[in-house]
């Protein structure tokens, strides 16, 4: 059992890395390896981790109280700490797509970024229904509750996407609202 769980570590480390690392060779290609962020920019980006800092406080304080509530039988720490840092992810991911702060200025084409976010959220999309299947989506033990952490990063990642669309549409919609007539 824990060589399954070191061997679907590994997997996965070794998945994320790979794509990382294709990310990264595209984006030295393109000579946009380094994001460059104008000032209004770095400012969204230094209000959003302000609102992570105490996203991040509240989440684990509500945890904590839930665990202690539980009678210290609620979420494995782990999971506990997983689920606290993808609240604050997705808490600075959205602040920061809404206020156009999440890609930098040197960034012309935002695809590659997105691309990369979407293959990590099929695989992970992937290992979860393969937990689904297998029942292991959520485990109860004497210790506590354990919820795939695939699943939770499947809803992260899933979260930012879809925030990244919204954000489109509504762009896409202020366009043509004040796009001029044609004469």
């Amino acid at each position: 059992m824990k060589s399954d769980y070191i061997l679907g570590f590994l997997m996965g480390f070794m998945c994320v890395l790979l794509i990382v690392v294709i990310v990264m060779v595209i984006k030295y290609r393109c000579g946009t390896l380094k994001e460059k962020y104008d000032e209004r920019q770095t400012a969204k980006r230094g209000v959003a981790f302000k609102v992570v800092f105490f996203t991040l406080m509240i989440s684990g304080f509500l945890i904590a109280v839930a665990d202690e509530m539980l009678g210290n039988k609620g979420l494995l720490q782990m999971t506990a700490m997983t689920i606290t840092i993808c609240i604050g992810t997705a808490a600075f991911a959205a602040y920061s797509i809404w206020s156009d702060a999440y890609v930098g200025i040197n960034h012309k084409d935002k695809k590659s970024t997105y691309l990369c976010l979407t293959l990590l959220f099929l695989c992970n999309g992937f290992i979860s229904i393969v937990h689904v299947i297998e029942s292991k989506l959520v485990t109860f033990t004497d210790q506590g509750i354990d919820i795939s952490l695939n699943f939770v990063v499947t809803i992260l990642l899933g979260f930012v996407l879809v925030n990244a669309l919204f954000k489109k549409i509504s762009e896409q919609k202020e366009g043509d609202y004040y796009e001029k007539p044609e004469a």
